[in-house]
């Protein structure tokens, strides 16, 4: 089954979010959390009155279920708690005295610690990957980055689709595709914000004469944004250019085979009227090597994406 591309989402709102490629366990526990939160405050503005009667609640645990799931936590807890009972009780039997009351202490506050202590852990545990989670996160709110980020998922999702009917292309491609949207959006926005700080100085340097240091500062500057707004452009088609290249050679792939297998198709059903004596010679190698050169070609646009890509840009 085809795996599904996880790193942009709200491609038809109001902005979209980039995600970068973190292990499953973090991303579905962050999920996880953010939808927990967002049944507490559901929950809250319901006990407050501002949400309708016939209004459902949103998907998510409740803190009702993160304290039955924790469960396991309390049964480990009673069984914790019985041996060390055994073992106060059998130490206490030595000096003639009984536990009574206690031993029912000793044996339910570890299940109820266990409980409440697993349930806390837990929301711990969600808040901590929820936070790594959105640190990460770029979100795109201009029109136009919208549609390029928008563009780049259709690419994306176009290869994706292509990819498992090239099995001698066993390079693992959904962790490029993530990475790759989740760069552009990095260098999207970073182009959007030295652009405004272009204007800003080109603006700002109107007015101002030429012989003051004032001026010089600002000529300095406006160059030197000028090369960094060039760059973020670069790095901008890089990206986008990669991973264009590569969709182009998944669909020439996958069109001539389509082709192959339609003619293959044809000339068996032609055979069967004209005979064997209208097949052309041959044992089939030139099959083999023109096949092998299109494989060569996707390899090739994937290996220039994944160059494209830049394996030190850090998470937050």
């Amino acid at each position: 089954m085809m795996e599904a591309l996880r790193a942009v989402t709200g491609i038809h709102g109001e902005e979209v979010v980039a995600s970068p490629e973190l292990p499953d366990a973090l991303v579905n526990s962050a999920r996880q959390g953010q939808r927990y939160h967002a049944r507490r405050e559901w929950q809250r503005r319901k006990d407050e009155g501002k949400v309708p009667e016939d209004e459902r609640p949103p998907d998510g645990p409740t803190l009702g279920s993160v304290f039955a799931e924790s469960v396991i936590f309390g049964v480990v807890g009673l069984f914790a708690g019985a041996i060390l009972a055994l073992i106060i009780g059998g130490i206490s039997r030595l000096f003639g005295a009984h536990l009574g009351a206690v031993g029912y202490v000793v044996v339910i506050a570890p299940a109820v610690a266990g409980v409440f202590g697993g349930a806390r852990w837990q929301v711990l545990a969600w808040e901590r990957h929820v936070a790594v989670l959105e640190a990460n996160q770029r979100t795109v709110t201009s029109p136009a980055e919208r549609w390029q980020m928008a563009d780049a998922r259709r690419t994306s999702e176009t290869i994706n689709e292509i990819w498992p009917h090239i099995p001698e292309c066993d390079w693992p491609v959904i962790p490029l595709l993530n990475t790759t949207l989740w760069q552009l959006a990095g260098a999207l926005l970073r182009r959007r914000d030295l652009a405004g700080t272009l204007a800003d100085l080109r603006k700002a340097a109107v007015g101002v004469p030429a012989a003051t240091s004032t001026a010089r500062t600002l000529a300095a500057q406006t160059a030197y944004a000028d090369r960094q707004h060039a760059m973020a452009e670069a790095r901008v088609q890089h990206l986008t250019g990669g991973l264009s290249d590569l969709a182009t050679e998944c669909q020439q792939f996958r069109d001539a085979e389509a082709a192959i297998t339609q003619g293959k198709k044809v000339a068996l059903s032609a055979t069967t009227v004209l005979g064997t004596a209208s097949l052309a010679a041959g044992d089939g190698a030139d099959d083999v090597g023109e096949r092998a050169a299109r494989v060569a070609a996707v390899n090739n646009a994937y290996r220039n994406l994944a160059a494209a890509t830049d394996a030190r840009e850090p998470l937050a």
